[in-house]
This record gives structure tokens, sequence and C-alpha cells, in this order.
């Protein structure tokens, strides 16, 4: 279940926090396909994170200029940057 979304400025791509996870998704929006996983923690991948670390993504901003997709982590109340230069 997304908690946040957040399109980038040509509108193709968007990215959504995942509820229950420590992922960012990449959506391609004229298909509808996922094209790629951000995880918030690098460390901790798909199911090797630790319930009692994790960060829980609910609200992004994207700093397209940048190429930096700021994430609010409601349960570890920390904001995580990702360069997101690499992934579209």
């Amino acid at each position: 279940m997304p908690t946040s979304i957040v399109f980038e400025p040509t509108g193709r791509y968007l990215y959504a926090a995942a509820f229950g996870t420590d992922r960012v998704a990449t959506f391609d929006a004229t298909t509808g396909t996922v094209t790629s996983f951000v995880e918030v923690d690098p460390q901790a991948i798909g199911a090797t994170v630790n319930p009692a670390s994790k960060r829980g993504p609910r609200g992004l901003a994207l700093d397209a200029s940048a190429k930096l997709l700021y994430v609010l982590n409601r349960i570890s109340n920390t904001i995580s940057i990702v360069n997101v230069s690499n992934i579209l």
C-alpha cells in the first residue's frame, strides 16, 4: 500500500513509499510497471530488514535538479536522502 507518491518532472516515472517495508518503488507511469526498488536502508535488503530497526518510509519529496529523493521515515523519525541519478 503506498503511503506517498511523487512524480519526476516529465511525469513518466513516479516514486511510491511502500507501507510495511523499508522500500521506495519506482514505477513507469505509462505502463504501471515497477521498474526498481530503492532500499531506504541499504544495509538491510528486502526480507532481511529487522522489524526492530525498520525506518518506515511515509513521505517523499523530490529535488529533480539535484537528483535527490528525500524520504520521511515515520517509525525511526529520520529522513533518508537517496541519490536517484542511477535509478531511471
